[in-house]
């Protein structure tokens, strides 16, 4: 990453938490439990999590002498020790200055993750240890995924890896899954970033328009391997009055560049969509039941202990593990979708015998058919303004090279998102689509 390019916001919206966390009040500590109730971003409040675990493990403050003249497996007892453990977690006290320092080091994190996310990844890992579990790094990288293409795709290279995971191999995955997620359809998964950059930035205040600058687009594109892009945002940038990027303008840009240089997207093996752009942003909380930080903190206590902890050979049932989500069943069906007609006024049903007299291709990217208005359209009224959604259904369209098998993803597709096949952005996408295959010349 560009040196000192991103220092300026880390410290801007380092220093608008601290002020929110603890800024106002006259004390010197505070309690892991007060922090909880705090107006804290979701991540932050994964690092302090992470830290009370840490300590309770490290300092050990309380001791036992099992004996057999004591049932320590009674449920009773159990349930005694692991409330007074989790008591004590939510009651781990953090001064000013851990609070201040955490708080930069969880804002750098997020950043790095955001812009160089190989890197990043690297020096989590693998800075003070030579090998991880498998699980371990599959586990983490599903807690910072939040719907970010990129983890999401080297999560599942790691689950299919060795079970334990050097730092090459775990360099040779980074490759693997980059290229899965911005190598031939940079698109969705590069705005997903964005989208994603600029809620994070919107902590400090800033808004659309006022985050991204030429060189950290650049910078990013970079990171991403993506370097002939990033010259040709250079060559765009240099007629502009403004260094600064709404998400809109990025996104023609990146269309322009795309369809500039012929680049033809290939499936790159994933059936998963983009995530909306609001999805896995720096979420804020508000205030938690006193009785579910208390759950919370028994079961973080456990995990924290039960492996080489205070309650090694105490307790040997592990905590249960958390189900995996798996993506709603498609629907086998779909509506029958018509079409408005290739003349303005009339509407017309495609045939079979129409169909099966397809001109061969070449034929031309979709892109270059979608207007900048009707582009628009689309993303508001069929996606929800789900960028990425959009991006990444017209790069699966893309791929298509019969009408037939392009018109049922968009049946499915409709179908799925719950919009009638009969209003007026989904005939117009149909047109345009049907357009894309077949000559109005006979």
């Amino acid at each position: 990453m560009d040196s000192g390019l991103w220092q300026q916001e880390k410290a801007l919206i380092s220093d608008l938490l601290v002020r929110r966390i603890i800024g106002q009040e006259d004390k010197e500590t505070f309690t892991y439990d007060e922090l909880l109730r705090r107006p804290l971003p979701e991540f932050l409040r994964l690092h302090l999590k992470s830290q009370a675990r840490r300590f309770l493990q490290e300092e050990k403050p309380v001791s036992w002498n099992p004996s057999a003249r004591y049932r320590f497996d009674e449920p009773e007892v159990r349930e005694a020790i692991e409330r007074v453990l989790g008591l004590l977690l939510l009651k781990t006290r953090f001064s000013r200055a851990e609070i201040k320092r955490w708080v930069e080091l969880g804002v750098n994190f997020q950043v790095d993750i955001l812009v160089r996310p190989r890197q990043a990844l690297l020096n989590l890992f693998f800075r003070r240890q030579q090998v991880r579990s498998r699980e371990e790094i599959v586990h983490t990288l599903e807690q910072l995924a939040e719907g970010r293409p990129y983890l999401t795709a080297l999560a599942q290279l790691v689950m299919q890896g060795p079970e334990t995971i050097d730092a090459p191999t775990f360099e040779r995955l980074t490759a693997r899954a980059e290229e899965q997620t911005y190598g031939s359809r940079p698109l969705a998964s590069f705005m997903s970033d964005v989208a994603k950059l600029e809620d994070f930035f919107r902590l400090s205040g800033q808004t659309n328009g006022e985050v991204v600058r030429t060189e950290q687009l650049m910078s990013m594109l970079r990171e991403r391997n993506l370097p002939d892009i990033a010259e040709g945002i250079a060559e765009l940038a240099a007629a502009r009055k403004t260094s600064h990027w709404t998400l809109a303008e990025i996104e023609t840009a990146l269309e322009r560049q795309l369809l500039l240089r012929g680049l033809r997207e290939e499936d790159n093996g994933s059936d998963e969509e983009a995530a909306p752009a609001g999805n896995g942003r720096a979420e804020v909380h508000g205030e938690s039941r006193p009785d579910q930080l208390l759950m919370e903190a028994i079961h973080d206590a456990r995990a924290a202990m039960g492996d080489g902890g205070l309650l090694e050979g105490l307790f040997t049932s592990p905590a249960p593990p958390q189900p995996r989500r798996e993506p709603p069943p498609r629907r086998a069906t779909a509506p029958r979708l018509t079409f408005a007609g290739v003349e303005e006024e009339d509407r017309f049903v495609i045939d079979r015998a129409t169909i099966e007299r397809q001109p061969p291709g070449p034929y031309p990217p979709l892109r270059s058919l979608i207007s900048n208005k009707e582009r628009k359209m689309f993303i508001k009224k069929l996606f929800n303004n789900d960028r990425g959604a959009y991006h990444a259904f017209i790069d699966r369209l893309e791929a298509i090279e019969r009408w037939k098998e392009a018109k049922a993803v968009i049946d499915a597709e409709l179908a799925r998102r719950q919009i009638s096949p009969f209003c007026r952005e989904a005939m117009r996408l149909g047109d345009i689509v049907f357009s894309r295959y077949f000559s109005k010349k006979p």
